[in-house]
């Protein structure tokens, strides 16, 4: 698979990957996901690839929702990883973009790097 980066097409590495910043809530509600990768983010077995506004961007997979908090696994059992908001509205509003992101068609096409 290749992306195109400000006028220049790369082919898509996992060093690039990973290089690339973690999608907020308005990449992920205004985004469009291109698919998954596995083990390909440090940090998340599963990851979403989204690009918004020409940029891309990544988003670990594997989030639950708690009450003003979103969290998921780390590898290996090595603790969890939180992500924590101001108030249960800023909660669900994210929860419900990165929910809308995940079940998107896109999020069903795995990116083999």
């Amino acid at each position: 698979m290749y992306i195109k980066i400000v006028t220049t097409e790369k082919k898509i590495t996992k060093n690039l990957v990973n290089q690339m910043k973690y999608a907020g809530r308005a990449e992920l509600r205004d985004g469009e996901c291109l698919g998954y990768m596995r083990n390909t983010v440090k940090g998340a077995r599963d990851a979403m690839l989204i690009e918004h506004v020409s940029e891309y961007y990544v988003c670990p997979m594997g989030f639950q929702k708690s009450l003003n908090h979103v969290y998921r696994k780390a590898l290996k059992g090595h603790g969890v990883f939180e992500v924590q908001f101001d108030t249960p509205g800023a909660c669900n509003a994210w929860w419900e973009a990165y929910q809308k992101a995940l079940t998107s068609e896109g999020a069903k096409l795995q990116i083999y790097i």
